[in-house]
């Protein structure tokens, strides 16, 4: 199949339809094969200086995004429309567009649409070696997933070609992609042919043919569109990782250089009578600005005692207030032994200046409405290292990488959704003989061809 072979630059070539009259436009001279009337959809053979019919049709001519003759540039080339087919699944549920392009220096691409994403393809000259396993093929340095195999079936078709066409011709196509490559085998009686495309985006189809009308809506996710995700999730996982192992290192040294000092330790043993009472202590917190933490503990069981406190500074007033209460309980039901709460409280208190203070502690418990007295310990310590908000700052640092995994994970199910592959780069255990499927190729025509024979 010729693919690429020059035709004589500028060379243009009119007749009239032999069906109809109207007029038949041949870009590639002494390449094209057949051309396909726009106003009657004849198939003609161009080779035949009597331009003979080879099926002759009538039709209304169909609208299509990028008519005959039109002229746009693609990675650097400037292309002319010259065919259009569109084709459908084996099913006739499923349909797309592809439009044959022409450049007289370059040869033929074809551009493909579905359900609004576009695709640049070129046919293979070569064979694609690799199909020992036919879920995955190498090509060029990649790896190619399979992604659908297929019937395909010419619904409609206008313009010229290279190769014989006609409504009705049935080929087996099997899509395999690395997006945003495609790579794409089409089985016919006695042929196969491989090609590979490249997604392009909608808005760049647009401006290259300068398509001023609407274009069809996007729907879904193309086969091989790519993730607008999958290339920030390793820069964003690098970047992760960089700033994961700074933390580390702050965390490190903050660990090492944290005071942790013990600057008030005390056991108190409130009676019932201390109720509504402030019970004060003289704190000397040392110069600067740091951390204090607050912990309070009791032997309690079954129930709870509760501390309102007051830091207040001797020098300024200013006041910093806590409350902390320490609650436990325990028990047996029918599932075992069982427990509930704790018999230590924390609390800190960021950035405390250093100053005199004044302690003011008024208890409460339910021991007190028994006439029982209570003990707590109570330690206050100075800078003390936070490990919460290393693991705080760790989740921030994950939570914009795993957002895009997420996202990207997300795109790429929808995508395999479509797909007659049970997973990515996967597709059960298929045979993939050639000659088998050449076989059902034809079987798949004969079927075609005895339901249009039924439906005459």
């Amino acid at each position: 199949m010729v693919i690429a072979t020059k035709s004589k630059a500028g060379v243009v070539k009119t007749f009239k339809c032999p069906n109809c009259g109207g007029s038949v436009r041949i870009a590639a001279v002494g390449i094209s094969i057949n051309a396909v009337c726009q106003s009657c959809g004849s198939v003609i053979d161009v080779t035949d200086e009597n331009y003979q019919i080879i099926e002759k049709a009538k039709r209304q001519t169909k609208e299509v995004e990028l008519p005959l003759g039109t002229r746009g540039k693609l990675f650097g080339i400037e292309w002319e429309v010259i065919g259009y087919q569109q084709k459908s699944e084996d099913t006739d549920t499923y349909f797309w567009d592809e439009y044959l392009l022409f450049n007289p220096y370059h040869g033929f691409r074809f551009l493909v649409e579905s359900d609004g994403h576009w695709s640049f393809i070129k046919l293979l000259t070569q064979d694609v070696a690799g199909l020992s396993n036919s879920n995955k093929v190498s090509f060029d340095g990649r790896t190619y997933d399979s992604f659908t195999r297929s019937g395909a079936k010419v619904q409609y078709v206008m313009g010229e070609f290279y190769w014989q066409i006609k409504t009705g011709d049935v080929t087996q196509v099997a899509d395999y992609i690395h997006p945003p490559y495609i790579l794409s085998r089409e089985i016919s009686e006695g042929e196969i042919t491989w090609s590979h495309g490249e997604y392009v985006d909608r808005d760049d189809i647009r401006d290259a043919f300068n398509i001023t009308g609407g274009m069809t809506p996007q729907s879904g996710i193309g086969e091989n569109q790519p993730s607008p995700f999958r290339e920030k999730v390793g820069p964003a996982w690098i970047m992760a990782s960089i700033f994961i192992v700074a933390l580390i290192i702050i965390e490190f040294f903050t660990l090492r250089t944290a005071q942790n000092a013990v600057i008030y330790s005390q056991n108190i043993t409130f009676q019932p009578s201390d109720k509504g009472t402030d019970l004060s202590a003289d704190i000397d917190v040392p110069p600067g600005r740091a951390n204090l933490e607050f912990e309070i503990g009791s032997p309690v069981t079954n129930h709870w005692v509760e501390l309102d406190m007051a830091l207040v500074s001797e020098e300024t007033d200013k006041k910093f207030d806590i409350l902390q209460s320490v609650e436990y309980y325990s028990g047996y039901d029918s599932d075992g032994a069982w427990t509930e709460g704790s018999q230590r409280s924390n609390e800190v208190i960021s950035s405390v200046p250093g100053s005199k203070y004044k302690l003011i502690l008024s208890p409460d418990s339910d021991l007190f409405n028994a006439g029982q007295p209570v003990d707590v310990g109570i330690q206050i310590k100075r800078d003390v290292p936070i490990v919460s908000n290393f693991f705080m700052t760790l989740i921030m640092i994950l939570l914009y990488p795993l957002y895009l995994y997420y996202r990207n994970s997300a795109f790429e199910k929808q995508r395999w959704g479509n797909s007659d592959s049970s997973s990515s780069g996967s597709t059960g255990n298929q045979g993939d003989d050639s000659s088998s499927e050449s076989d059902w190729a034809a079987e798949l025509k004969r079927k075609l061809d005895n339901e249009e024979k039924g439906n005459i």
